[in-house]
């Protein structure tokens, strides 16, 4: 594994060159790092690249806010490797050396899909017939499927009088 060090010649605000830093310097650098306070330490990135199998890992001096994203990137992907640690992935078409044949077959959730898209796509339709019907027909569907029957028309009725009554007094003035 071959490690290189970027670090600034003056510093990032001012616009310093990166160049090769040795270990020792490294060394030196993370140390103080260590001792001071967060606003006034020196940030690096770690890039590391898998080279035909040999790794080649670059840490490289940084400004404060580069380093914010490099490492909130990170910890995305790290949190992902993390929660993925125990999963399998198995293909569905992966023989199951039963009858059925493939893992698909044998898999079933109870749900009808095709019949449930069906019923979706058929309650849209009738939503959009209603309201084209009645400017109330949308609403009473409504209280339909909400087990309000029974007082649906009770509701509705009280609802559009109160409409009316306003459009009327509105007219009147």
């Amino acid at each position: 594994m071959k490690v290189t060090y970027l670090v600034y010649e003056v510093s990032a605000a001012a616009g310093g060159k990166l160049r090769v830093a040795t270990k020792e310097e490294w060394n030196r650098i993370m140390e103080q790092n260590r001792d001071l306070p967060r606003e006034m330490r020196r940030f690096f990135i770690q890039d590391c690249i898998d080279d035909c199998g040999n790794l080649d890992c670059m840490y490289i001096e940084t400004t404060k806010a580069e380093y914010d994203k490099w490492h909130s990137a990170h910890q995305v992907r790290y949190k992902k490797r993390k929660d993925a640690e125990g999963i399998v992935t198995l293909s569905g078409d992966i023989s199951t050396q039963t009858e059925d044949g493939t893992l698909l077959d044998t898999m079933h959730d109870g749900i009808n899909w095709e019949e449930l898209m069906i019923d979706c796509i058929r309650m849209k339709e009738l939503r959009e017939a209603l309201s084209t019907w009645r400017s109330w027909g949308v609403e009473m569907l409504d209280l339909y499927m909400a087990g309000m029957k029974m007082k649906a028309s009770s509701v509705l009725s009280e609802k559009w009088k109160r409409r009316k009554n306003k459009a009327l007094c509105q007219e009147l003035r």
